[in-house]
């Protein structure tokens, strides 16, 4: 990484006996300069210290994060993490259990009742030819017991509306949950769906039935040793859980996934929002001197907030975007573009199986209950921005839009292809995956040390693999090394 300014190092003031201080882009950083609130120090948290990397002295509003166990084995660049079309890149590598406290995602079902009415396909009829006229047209296949239609409303039918097509099965592939989640596609909110909040203690019952929750008295809920396994002792993995149930709660149900162990790109501004959107979960984090359960994920956290945070809304700023020749006026063909983006938008978000009729004047949709535009319907509607801000049913639409857009663009990035993690002193096939860096060439290696030192002879032949693959893909000392 030839093209790095500066290197912060940050510890609680111990420096590397090998380290080359004096290097011009070296700066050590102790805990005391960038803590918020001196008093939580000392600490041992890694997500506490990870939460105020952003107010290092100096550091440039973008920069990158390294954890002490990463490490890079191949060529990055600026482009690497952030590229031209102003997209920041993300990894993650698999989907993320739902919080104990979360009941399942609610979803809507296939209804079979919808093609052809229960009362007319009882099986007690022991007759097809009751069928209703309705059912006939709705549907060409044969009519259904009532017991094979209530089967069928059991299916899980992954949409916002109850519709009339074949049952589909969930898809995990990484990319489509993670941008299903990001655009909000899959979001089920309590306004959304009314019966969510009746529900929600039904739902909670069924989830325990499947885990395995033992309910306290204290409101904690506890995981028995059948069902879904989280170690009490795994407290980041808890606080994953957590985090991932407070993205839930702020901005809405989605599937989530873990982000992958490596180099975070952090954008100072993004970073600064997230901690004024939770300033008591990042006090609770920074007051912990070590890891706890309920602590907020700093990786996770940023990730999600920098895809879910919304745009905030400025007719002003829309309006100079749409007026492309600066006449203050937007023309016919700017008015469509601008009604266009918000009717057909919204279309597509709550009919997204439907399309509109090929012949919609989505720009005369907008004006039409507007009092200036009664004239100009019949021509081609053209509207000032006064006009249009005092056009209540306009503004509402635009308004409704627009909330809905994203602030923040980004990408992702295969895991598979750019990172190798290895877990050292778990792992039997330890060789084999070392072998596998060296074919595949990944951007990025995580080496995590669990080697229990007590077993001596295993002890060695780890640290022998490990040390040649250190001097396998830093053959040269580097210039921030001491002779």
């Amino acid at each position: 990484m030839p093209w790095v300014r500066n290197i912060y190092i940050v510890t609680n003031g111990q420096v590397p006996l090998w380290l080359n201080t004096s290097h011009p882009k070296i700066r050590m950083v102790s805990h005391k300069e960038i803590f918020k609130w001196p008093d939580h120090l000392p600490t041992f948290n890694s997500l506490a210290i990870e939460s105020h990397l952003h107010r290092i002295s100096g550091i440039s509003d973008h920069f990158i994060y390294f954890n002490d166990d990463m490490m890079l084995a191949n060529a990055v660049y600026p482009t690497t993490w952030y590229n031209q079309n102003d997209e920041q890149k993300l990894w993650f590598f698999w989907p993320l259990a739902q919080h104990p406290d979360v009941p399942y995602q609610p979803h809507t079902t296939y209804d079979r009742s919808k093609r052809c009415p229960p009362c007319e396909c009882s099986s007690e009829t022991g007759s097809e030819s009751k069928r209703s006229s309705q059912c006939s047209v709705q549907s060409t296949s044969p009519c259904t017991s009532t017991e094979e239609s209530d089967t069928h409303k059991n299916i899980p039918y992954y949409s916002r509306e109850v519709g009339d097509s074949e049952p589909v099965s969930r898809p995990y592939q990484v990319r489509e949950m993670v941008r299903a989640a990001a655009a909000g596609v899959d979001f089920m909110s309590e306004e959304q769906y009314p019966w969510q909040a009746a529900n929600s203690e039904k739902s909670r019952e069924k989830q325990d039935s499947h885990v395995g929750v033992e309910r306290k008295s204290t409101g904690r809920e506890e995981l028995s040793v059948s069902g879904r396994q989280l170690l009490a002792a795994d407290s980041v993995r808890q606080s994953l859980l957590k985090t991932h149930k407070l993205m839930h709660t702020t901005f809405g149900f989605a599937d989530r996934m873990e982000p992958s162990h490596l180099p975070l790109y952090i954008q100072k501004n993004v970073m600064e929002r997230l901690r004024a959107r939770f300033p008591d979960e990042y006090y609770a984090v920074s007051s912990h001197r070590f890891r706890e359960p309920h602590d907020m994920h700093f990786h996770f956290s940023y990730s999600y907030f920098l895809m879910h945070e919304r745009k905030e809304f400025d007719f002003a700023q829309i309006f100079a975007e749409m007026d492309s020749d600066r006449s203050s006026v937007l023309e016919h063909l700017e008015l469509q573009r601008l009604a266009t983006a918000v009717l057909l938008g919204l279309h597509k978000r709550k009919n997204m199986y439907r399309s509109p009729p090929l012949a919609t004047n989505w720009a005369v949709e907008l004006v039409k209950e507007c009092s200036f535009a009664s004239a100009r319907l019949s021509t081609r509607p053209y509207a000032s921005r006064m006009e249009l801000e005092t056009c209540g049913s306009a503004m509402e639409k635009i308004r409704e839009w627009y909330l809905l857009k994203l602030r923040n663009r980004y990408t992702l990035g295969d895991d598979d292809a750019d990172s190798s993690f290895l877990q050292v002193g778990t792992n039997l096939q330890l060789k084999r995956e070392i072998e596998f860096i060296y074919m595949k060439q990944p951007k990025f290696v995580c080496i995590n040390d669990d080697i229990d030192y007590a077993k001596t002879e295993q002890a060695n032949v780890y640290l022998e693999l490990v040390r040649n693959l250190y001097q396998t893909l830093y053959p040269l000392p580097s210039t921030f090394e001491l002779d």
